[in-house]
Formats: C-alpha cells, structure tokens, sequence
C-alpha cells in the first residue's frame, strides 16, 4: 500500500514541487551538517591520519546523501556520494585525506551550501509569488552555481 501511495503521490506532484515542499526540513537538516563539517575539516587539515574527523566527515556526507536522495536533491546526494568514495581508503584506515582530498572535500562542502541555499530561495520565492523569474539572492547578491564545476567536482573526486 505504501508502494502505491508514494507513486500516487509521485503522479500528482512534479519533481520541483516536492523539492519545494521538502525545502525547509532539508535546509534544517543540511545546515546542521554544515555546522559540522566547519569544524570538522579544520581539524582534519590539522591531522589528516585523525580516523574519528576522517569518519566524521564521511558520516556527514552519508547523511546529504540520504538526505539529498529523500527529499530530491539529487545534485547533492551525487556530490556526497563522491566524496564517500573518495574517503573509503582513509576511513579504513589505510591512507591519510590528502591534501588534495581535503581540498576537494572543503568544496564540495562549500557546493552543498550553495546548493542549499538556492533551494531555501527558491522554495521562498515560489511562496512568495516569485515563480522563477528572478534569481535567488542573498542579501543584494545573486547566489552562483556552477554546475560545470560540481560535475568537474565528482569526477575528479572519483579518480582519486
């Protein structure tokens, strides 16, 4: 019954309408993780072999994954997921994050955030009466995001 139930749902909503929908609870949950990983990636920059910061973040991205692949964030559940695969030698113990891991890690970090971001705007711009025709904003300034180089991104994290 509940196959059915989500794919009556699924029939009656477009993708975009539940992405709006799950906006808010997905931003709640990601910034949480953000937070996190503020302070996690220092410090695993400070000692790259460190296996709770190495399993901190890998948890971390596992959560944007779920998260991200639950509420139709697909973009970031793939980033994650890239970033999960390049952790798999560190997290077991058999190579230290790489400086450039670390690198990579700290910006895929920054690309969920604006991810995020963009999808609180939006979600608040359609509520609003803003039906897509303006650019989502921060303050006074346009949120960028560059798809080409989350795309860049993954693979690069994918041939480590």
């Amino acid at each position: 019954m509940s196959q059915s139930f989500h794919g009556n749902v699924m029939n009656v909503l477009s993708k975009e309408q539940i992405m709006r929908l799950n906006a808010p609870l997905f931003a709640a949950k990601s910034r949480e993780i953000l937070l996190e990983m503020a302070a996690v990636l220092p410090a695993l920059a400070d000692d790259p072999t460190d296996l709770r910061h190495i399993r901190q973040v890998y948890r971390a991205m596992s959560a944007f994954r779920g998260a991200g692949a639950m509420f139709g964030f697909d973009d970031v559940a793939s980033l994650a997921q890239a970033v999960m695969n390049a952790l798999e030698l560190p997290r077991n113990g058999d190579a230290p994050v790489s400086p450039t891991l670390l690198s990579l890690s700290q910006e895929a970090v920054q690309q969920i955030d604006t991810m995020v971001e963009i999808a609180v705007r939006e979600s608040t711009d359609q509520t609003n009466g803003n039906h897509g025709l303006e650019s989502p904003t921060n303050g006074d300034l346009p949120i960028h995001f560059d798809r080409e180089r989350m795309e860049h991104l993954i693979l690069t994290l994918n041939t480590l």
